[in-house]
């Protein structure tokens, strides 16, 4: 898109589009869990105390356990945290008892990227964020702009996704699968580490 017509959207627009997010910011939503995640509350809250940004959707990182689907509709959801896991928990999900009940589907254990996109009010708000993401080590994601918005996607790079069920039985090893999750654990924190770094370096670049 011309970046100096999108400049040129008039203020009263973005505040408008703002306002109406803001208001459905904290009511349950369409996700598997339906609410934001409690450890990226604190930075999403400052980044919409700006004049300039607000957020319109954000994950901090989870793992999870999940069947395969061609529509995200029919995915059957065995775990879904935000946090770190166990041997335990994860050993007692993927028993035979409950993976009969699995007996049709591929079965994987996966971990997800932190991810967030903000709205910008110009693409100098938008570059201004980006550089700041950019210098903490976040160099994934982008500026995605239209006519009527400008987004900055915001992206970790730890994510991974492993069977290790299908048809109902385990398709690796118990010890394939302590590696995995310690693995998994390791990235899952890694996240953490850079939502925390993010939170740190937009609460000193951005006032």
């Amino acid at each position: 898109m011309n970046k100096d017509k999108t400049k040129d959207i008039p203020s009263k627009d973005f505040n408008l589009q703002k306002k109406l997010c803001l208001e459905k910011l904290y009511k349950p939503d369409n996700s598997r869990k339906g609410t934001v995640d409690k450890a990226i509350i604190p930075l999403i809250e400052y980044i919409n105390s700006l004049d300039n940004y607000y957020t319109t959707s954000s994950c901090s990182g989870r793992i999870q356990l999940l069947t395969e689907a061609d529509s995200k509709h029919d995915v059957k959801w065995l775990l879904s945290t935000h946090s770190k896991t166990t041997y335990a928990k994860i050993n007692q999900i993927l028993s035979s008892k409950n993976l009969k009940k699995y007996s049709k589907d591929r079965v994987w254990l996966r971990q997800e990227n932190l991810i967030l996109h903000v709205a910008c009010r110009t693409i100098d708000d938008a570059n201004r964020l980006l550089k700041i993401t950019r210098n903490i080590g976040l160099r994934r994601g982008g500026i995605i702009a239209d006519s009527k918005i400008i987004i900055v996607e915001i992206c970790s790079t730890e994510k991974m996704s492993i069977p290790v069920a299908d048809k109902g039985k385990l398709i690796v090893s118990s010890e394939y699968i302590k590696l995995i999750l310690k693995i998994v654990n390791q990235k899952f924190s890694k996240g953490q580490d850079r939502l925390q770094r993010l939170e740190e370096g937009i609460k000193e670049k951005l006032k």
